[in-house]
């Protein structure tokens, strides 16, 4: 579908879901909020008429109040003195309160005022008796002279009655008695708190709000004494009152007409017929001005774009002129068009930049990994030859972990050199159950002399909890355990230096290195694992290091799914550790003896070793001459041809790095039919330091049988030599070997 189709179609369903939005928002917002508006303003009323119940009780509860701390009515209260009842307990005194019930009380709750035949009608003698004593409250008041106020059940109707204590005219000390006035709830009285709440109000007996089974009734609690019932033409509030001992003595009721639904549906009604109208009007004039001030300038820009995809002609403009966004975007398109081309080519200079860049690299990490496996070779050949002359046993297990360590140190340099592989996220860990015991015993051993040069004490504690076998990466775990120890022992000049090895739970294992050092300061603690980072550059200058190992230790942890972190006090040292998941391991087997001996190989053969480093040619002479093979030796390329062109050899050595001529050109003159070679199809076995598998395919591609890389396998060696003689004794040229 065009742009110009498909804005009028978003443009229509937006209209569409506005309206249907609009709708559910009349429907489902405007119209509850009128109904719950109406319901406000009945409550309203109600709260009103419990307010106007509340002041005339109030009204009640001062007059009590006065009375009780009239000094004529505490002298009353002991004495009776008639002339207090005539001049005070008169018909007049009485209807100028408004009161329907006036009596006093003594402390033991007997009436002193009126007694049989006083008083008339205004006595007390109508209210429920039993019901005082039921309401601790007002017996609480009359022991402890407390003001108390409520509802009263009479045989008259519900009554607003007040009780305040009979005082001195200071309105302190003991009190002699309780002064009750209160106020029947009349019709007239309802209709006059009616008027002051401004609703209509009827009392009914509590419980009697009901409705006829055919109406259809909504109600609403809204207070645990209040309910709400709405009809389809009336709102109808209810309100339970409850007398002194909270059992329900009344119902207020207000009914009034729901007008403010009834014009909220109106008003709803208006409004959608004319957004309706509306919304339609402004749809076809947006459309209009859509097409003439967006479409259609951008489908002379799609033109215009699709004209120079098909043509390639960068000096065609667009003729765009307009003031708005529109045309600015049409010049800046021109602009953009004019500097493709310049942009194309500089695109291809970067690449060509790159791409050297990235070979610069690959040709760096090649040579370094050859300077470094050359002296590896060296290490590891001399000490497994060491290993099978008669040692004492302190020596062979010097020796086995200088093995070790030489092993754990040339992995640890195959992943720096690979360094790009790390960062690409391209690293992964192998998972073998080993003995972590006999690791940390070798790490302990390792260092024990380099901390005891530096005057520390180097303590291994390995906690019973911790198992001795787990399954995990053995090289990456004790690496990581390496390079903590030796930084704590590099950065500690007293003390001690205490490795511990822990169960923290039954799901992880810990690994913690504890030092009396410098210490760190907090401040430079969170920068501890970044990459070529270390305290500050005083440490850098006086101990060393490149600050890349602990970021190493930190990415090799979090590949194990664990945490690494430190804690440290300047002055006082430092603590290194690391959680990773535990899962341990079944116990694993011995390791292999310090010299495993060699299978059965055939002896005898000759041999050609094609190699300039004075070491790799010693180690290969010692391997050949253990194996039982002769060997003659070539200085590099050149000198070999001279070698296999004179003599027969069963085998050739290859090295790929040397002067004069390199170990692919020799090879390649040696398969070459026309060359002087002697044997032509005499097996090729490339013996480098080149270790990439780039190397190994550029090997195998210009001839070579197989490929091994150094330090070299003694074991290894002596398969391939067997393999590579058996199949060149019977004539058959094997299959190149696809991996080394």
């Amino acid at each position: 579908m065009k742009l110009r189709p498909k804005v009028i179609t978003l443009i229509v369903c937006l209209f569409a879901v506005l309206s249907l939005a609009q709708l559910l928002v009349q429907r489902g917002i405007l119209l509850p909020s009128f109904a719950e508006l109406e319901r406000q303003a009945a409550t309203t009323d109600m709260e009103r008429v419990s307010h106007a119940l509340e002041g005339d009780m109030e009204q009640l509860a001062i007059s009590a109040r006065d009375w009780g701390n009239w000094i004529d009515t505490y002298t009353f209260m002991s004495d009776r003195n008639a002339g207090y009842i005539a001049a005070n307990l008169n018909a007049d005194s009485i209807s100028t309160l408004h009161l329907d019930a006036l009596a006093f009380i003594d402390l033991k709750g007997g009436v002193i005022w009126p007694r049989a035949g006083e008083g008339d009608s205004i006595g007390a003698d109508f209210i429920s008796r039993p019901q005082l004593p039921a309401a601790r409250a007002w017996t609480d008041a009359l022991r402890y002279g407390r003001p108390v106020s409520g509802l009263l059940r009479t045989s008259k109707g519900p009554l607003l009655a007040t009780m305040s204590p009979v005082l001195d005219g200071s309105g302190t000390g003991a009190h002699r008695g309780m002064v009750l006035m209160g106020r029947l709830l009349t019709p007239e009285v309802i209709a006059r708190i009616g008027r002051q709440a401004q609703a209509s109000l009827n009392m009914t007996a509590a419980g009697a709000a009901t409705f006829a089974a055919s109406e259809k009734v909504r109600t609403f609690e809204v207070a645990r004494d209040t309910w709400l019932a709405e009809r389809h033409d009336t709102t109808v509030v209810f309100k339970d009152f409850f007398d002194v001992t909270g059992a329900p003595l009344f119902t207020m009721r207000i009914e009034s007409p729901r007008t403010i639904s009834a014009r909220g549906r109106d008003t709803v009604a208006y409004a959608s017929v004319f957004l309706v109208f509306a919304g339609a009007a402004a749809l076809a004039l947006l459309i209009v001005m859509l097409k003439r001030a967006v479409l259609d300038p951008v489908t002379t820009l799609t033109r215009h774009a699709r004209q120079i995809g098909a043509t390639g002609d960068f000096t065609s403009t667009l003729d765009l002129n307009r003031p708005d966004e529109l045309g600015e975007l049409a010049r800046e398109f021109d602009r953009m068009v004019r500097h493709l081309a310049g942009a194309k080519a500089q695109a291809e200079t970067e690449a060509k930049r790159a791409q050297a860049a990235s070979q610069a690299k690959t040709d760096f990490l090649a040579t370094m990994s050859h300077e470094i496996r050359t002296p590896m070779n060296g290490v590891l050949g001399c000490v497994s030859l060491l290993l099978e002359t008669p040692l004492r046993p302190e020596q062979e297990e010097f020796a086995q972990i200088i093995r070790r360590s030489a092993d754990s140190l040339l992995t640890i340099l195959n992943d720096i050199l690979d360094y790009s592989k790390v960062e690409a996220g391209h690293l992964t860990l192998e998972e073998i159950a080993f003995d972590l015991r006999a690791s940390c015993d070798d790490i302990h051993r390792l260092l024990q002399q380099s901390a005891l040069q530096r005057g520390l004490m180097l303590q291994l504690h390995y906690s019973p909890q911790a198992p001795q076998f787990i399954r995990g990466d053995a090289v990456r775990m004790r690496q990581i355990l390496l390079n903590l120890t030796s930084n704590a022992i590099k950065f500690t000049e007293r003390g001690s230096v205490r490795i511990e090895v822990s169960r923290p739970d039954g799901a992880h294992l810990e690994i913690a290195v504890q030092d009396t050092g410098i210490g760190i300061s907090p401040e430079q603690l969170p920068k501890l694992f970044e990459r070529f980072t270390q305290a500050d550059s005083s440490i850098t200058r006086r101990y060393g290091g490149t600050g890349l190992g602990l970021a190493i230790c930190k990415r090799l942890v979090e590949l194990m799914g664990g945490q690494i972190g430190a804690t440290s006090t300047p002055g006082q040292g430092s603590r290194f550790f690391f959680i990773v998941p535990l899962v341990v391991a079944p116990s694993v087997s011995e390791p292999l003896p310090a010299s495993p001996p060699l299978r059965h190989y055939r002896p005898g053969r000759r041999i050609l070793v094609v190699e300039d480093n004075p070491i790799n040619q010693r180690i290969a002479e010692h391997m050949l001459r253990k194996l039982g093979h002769t060997m003659d030796l070539a200085q590099h390329g050149r000198e070999a041809l001279e070698l296999l062109s004179a003599h027969r050899y069963d085998l050739v050595l290859m090295d790929c790095q040397m002067p004069e001529m390199d170990g692919i050109e020799a090879t390649a003159h040696i398969r070459n039919p026309a060359s002087s070679v002697l044997d032509h199809d005499i097996p090729v076995i490339a013996m480098t330091a080149n270790a990439f598998a780039e190397d190994r395919e550029r090997c195998l591609a210009v001839g070579m049988n197989d490929f091994l890389a150094k330090p070299v396998d003694r074991e290894i060696l002596a398969q391939l030599i067997d393999q590579w003689t058996a199949a060149a004794s019977s004539a058959a040229l094997p299959e190149q070997r696809k991996s080394g």
